[in-house]
């Protein structure tokens, strides 16, 4: 028997496109074997698949390759542009002797591909552990991932600023010390040296809008 598997944040809802129906009741019996949470849905064509997609957000979606109208990279390709299953993690299924269709497959953005020799219950455990693990690694809202990053930039501020500042300041003077030695102040070199100071001074600006820094620019370097 295999190990549990480790709890979930909610059960795994999994979608099977194949037209066969004893290899459907395969891969069933494959995933009630592993003794974990799951809801199963199976359809045979692409027309289920769209009804299916359209119903129900799923975390797994396998593709059999050979469908009675169409295939699965056309498959691949519907929940791929599907709103609001375009994230679920797809695997391609098909016979031992199609090398060249995982090729494709992958190419086209599948994250997974099996052959039908190979499918086992071991393989579909490993997929689902790698969902998950997925899963738990993402950031499930949105608005939290901003406060993360905001709060990461605020802090990068607070203790670089006031180090990057006088560095920030000297490389301006130089570069001004640069171009009052450019005899012709409309040549390539002296454009270049104007650009690289304006990206200095806007950078100088965003340090100073920490309010976290104290150090104030040096007389000779004006911010506008």
């Amino acid at each position: 028997m295999l190990a549990t598997m480790p709890a979930a944040p909610s059960d795994i809802n999994v979608l099977i496109l194949d037209d066969n129906q004893f290899d459907r009741v395969r891969i069933r019996r494959m995933f009630e074997s592993l003794e974990f949470g799951f809801h199963l849905s199976e359809v045979e064509n692409l027309d289920g698949l769209d009804q299916n997609l359209d119903n129900k957000d799923f975390d797994i979606v396998l593709i059999d390759y050979n469908l009675p109208q169409g295939d699965g990279l056309e498959a691949l390709e519907r929940i791929q542009k599907h709103e609001r299953n375009c994230n679920a993690t797809t695997v391609m299924i098909a016979g031992d002797d199609q090398s060249q269709i995982a090729v494709r497959a992958l190419k086209s953005g599948c994250q997974d591909y099996i052959a039908k020799g190979t499918l086992s219950t071991h393989r579909l455990r490993s997929l689902v552990l790698s969902v998950i693990d997925a899963a738990q690694a993402s950031p499930t809202n949105t608005d939290d991932l901003h406060e993360r990053l905001e709060l990461l930039v605020s802090r990068v501020k607070e203790h670089h600023s006031s180090a990057l500042q006088p560095k920030v300041a000297m490389i301006i003077q130089d570069i001004r010390s640069l171009r009052a030695r450019v005899y012709q102040p409309h040549s390539p070199l002296a454009v270049e040296l104007a650009a690289v100071e304006k990206r200095c001074l806007n950078l100088w600006s965003s340090l100073s809008e920490t309010d976290a820094i104290t150090l104030k620019a040096p007389k000779d370097v004006r911010v506008s």
